[in-house]
């Protein structure tokens, strides 16, 4: 028979960041955890929370930031203390944006536009899952992989590629009706993406 221990209690968490980072404070790295002090420790909220601190990290220039973890229970109390050790790495902006696949299908500006980061402007996470979904809500793309490229050491900017697979420019849809006065209907729709290259779309 397996007996389940006593809860383990988080006692202290402390966040030891390797080098300063501009404008960004403990409490601010804090305030993105999934865990407090006094709370239950659950390993999944543990591993969630080097998740989510670096995804705030990401999202304020540091795409490459590592944040590792360490936990250290006292049998006497049960209790935890929690050391999270955090390198940011450099600060980045966003990169040279290359994009294939639209050629002889779609206007390049249609996907600028789409696209919610510029190159030079810091770099955010959140900005290239922003423009993810924008390009596939122009419903003219199949596939739309937005990937970083290597970095420029030097010029500390992270380029950015984007490849799309266009879908089929015409649609066809056809569906079967009943009224009371001609009884069974046949009805069809012709559907017509990016006539003009501007991510347009006509039905008929």
């Amino acid at each position: 028979q397996i007996k389940e221990g006593l809860p383990v209690t988080i006692r202290d968490i402390s966040i030891n960041c390797q080098c300063e980072l501009e404008a960004i404070s403990d409490n601010e790295i804090r305030k993105t955890l999934a865990l407090k002090s006094g709370e239950i420790f659950k390993t999944e909220v543990y591993e969630q929370s080097k998740i989510l601190t670096r995804k705030f990290l990401g999202n304020r220039g540091y795409p490459f930031a590592v944040v590792q973890g360490s936990a250290m229970v006292d049998l006497n109390d049960n209790s935890v203390n929690i050391t999270f050790d955090i390198d940011p790495g450099k600060l980045y902006n966003f990169g040279e944006i290359h994009i294939t696949g639209h050629e002889d299908y779609v206007r390049e500006e249609v996907l600028r536009r789409a696209i919610t980061f510029k190159g030079g402007e810091k770099f955010a996470a959140k900005s290239i899952d922003e423009s993810r979904r924008n390009l596939f809500d122009l419903n003219i793309f199949k596939t739309a992989v937005i990937q970083m490229g290597d970095p420029e050491e030097e010029e500390h900017t992270v380029p950015i590629d984007i490849k799309v697979i266009p879908r089929k420019q015409r649609t066809v849809k056809l569906g079967v009706g009943y009224g009371t006065d001609d009884g069974l209907r046949l009805q069809a729709a012709w559907g017509y993406r990016n006539l003009t290259g501007r991510a347009d779309r006509l039905t008929l």
